[in-house]
């Protein structure tokens, strides 16, 4: 029976989470992982390949690490809307919602009651790495909606008998590559769709179904194949391939085992842990349980906490408790202790992050920045600025880069520019030859238990030294 009052209350808390991820999307800063991707997809937009040249020296040659999914999205974004931070970053933010409600129904198709997946999506929603990982513009949330949708159409159950089986197939593998071609990651989430995949070929040992099963998933590995298989000759072939990972430094430093990540992601990965033991023969027979433990194991095993990719996998870490939950015999008490034990945290946070928003919208004004450039910068031939300023001042007639990760050496990057702009410079800039024309500054609020890290990236505080 449905709880009336408590699917309202789920609603409204969804809503001004979604509307303070939509305002933090629209005013905060850009950071390192925001200023490398959209530099790639604004390079493509202008006919440069998929090149960085924001960061001297960091990377030579087109970049071929992620795919060509996300930057080729956002380069057609870039060529219709131009390069803008809330645009860049509606993709992931509206895919992550996005993958929430596919995942719902993943959970309603396995008869889980709507109340409980109600409760999952807020619980989703509200969570802290996913929060953290929706509102920047990466490409993360786009995978895990590639994910989620494969996931939705091998957990479906065909009800017109007309339908052609082979086009659910087809697009389950189709999606899986898409993923794949968003980003490698993704691949550590797929265990869960070969799981159900697989599910109807041990479900049904004899018969004249079966050859028509294995023509079906026949079908869903070429899909998955051809694309991939595709994009790996764009760039050289299997062993150019292979070997652009085993020789990227960058990679190696983003493979090893972390289990656990956050304070906050531990409380449910911790609980799912717990639960599964608990419940074990529960998880044994559910395909879908396995499936999922399945994900979590290989993310887990592969996917080194360096980034918010903890965003990417707790979603289903989520899906699992919940659904261990709906499926238990528990009264409704340590039910409703568990649900608030995956929900509590991030609550908390998203509260102080609202509450942050509507104290330091001042420290956020990128009017303030405009007025200055359009002011102090118009016609200087280079820019030297930290990442925070990238949506603001990058433009085709500009040569942008910045100091940070760059492998030159920085005073000869200052030597050659005509603006910079900083905070506590690690250079005399004054000795080579500049003088302060201006400096952001605002009256700061602060808000307990965000951190000094969290306020000296997301507000602008800077001065503008000219030559």
């Amino acid at each position: 029976m449905m709880n009336k009052p408590l699917f309202c209350l789920a609603l409204a808390v969804s809503a001004i989470a979604v509307a303070i991820n939509i305002e933090t999307a629209r005013t905060f800063p850009s950071w390192f992982d925001e200023a490398f991707f959209a530099n790639i997809a604004f390079n493509l937009a202008n006919g440069d390949g998929l090149t960085l040249d924001l960061i001297p020296g960091y990377y030579k040659g087109e970049i071929y690490l992620y795919g060509p999914v996300y930057f080729f999205l956002q380069s057609w974004l870039v060529g219709i809307f131009g390069l803008q931070d809330f645009i860049f970053r509606l993709p992931n933010l509206l895919t992550a919602y996005l993958s929430v409600l596919l995942l719902a129904g993943v959970l309603g198709q396995n008869d889980v009651p709507r109340l409980y997946r109600a409760l999952f999506v807020v619980a989703a929603v509200v969570d802290v790495s996913f929060n953290r990982n929706l509102v920047s513009g990466r490409m993360d949330m786009l995978a895990v909606m590639f994910v989620s949708l494969a996931l939705y159409l091998a957990a479906r159950q065909p009800t017109n008998s007309r339908e052609a089986p082979y086009i659910r197939w087809l697009l389950i593998g189709g999606m899986s590559a898409v993923a794949f071609l968003t980003t490698p990651r993704a691949l550590f989430l797929l265990p869960v769709v070969f799981a159900l995949a697989l599910r109807p070929l041990f479900a049904d040992q004899t018969g004249p179904s079966r050859e028509r099963k294995w023509a079906d998933l026949v079908a869903a590995a070429a899909a998955f194949s051809a694309p991939v298989w595709l994009w790996i000759q764009h760039v050289g072939g299997m062993q150019a391939y292979a070997s652009m990972f085993s020789n990227s430094g960058s990679v190696a430093t983003h493979i090893a085992p972390s289990i656990f990540r956050s304070n906050y992601d531990n409380i449910a990965i911790g609980l799912m842990i717990v639960l599964c033991l608990l419940k074990y023969r529960e998880v044994m027979r559910s395909t879908l349980l396995i499936g999922l433990i399945s994900s979590f194991a290989a993310f887990s095993l592969f996917v080194k906490e360096v980034g918010p990719y903890a965003g990417m996998i707790m979603p289903f870490v989520l899906a699992t408790i919940v659904l261990l939950i709906a499926k238990s015999s528990w009264n409704p008490l340590p039910r409703a202790a568990f649900l608030a034990l995956i929900t509590l945290p991030g609550l908390f946070l998203l509260g102080l992050r609202g509450i942050d928003i509507y104290l330091n919208t001042a420290c956020r004004d990128n009017s303030k920045v405009v007025a200055l450039v359009n002011n102090l910068i118009q016609d200087r031939a280079r820019i030297i600025a930290p990442f925070k300023y990238y949506f603001l001042l990058e433009q085709t007639d500009r040569d942008l880069i910045t100091l940070e990760y760059s492998k030159v050496t920085p005073e000869l990057l200052v030597d050659k520019a005509t603006v910079v702009i900083a905070g506590n410079a690690s250079i005399d800039l004054a000795a080579a030859g500049f003088r302060k024309g201006a400096q952001i500054d605002c009256t700061l609020r602060r808000v307990p238990v965000l951190p000094d890290t969290f306020y000296e990236r997301t507000t602008f505080k800077e001065g503008f030294y000219l030559r």
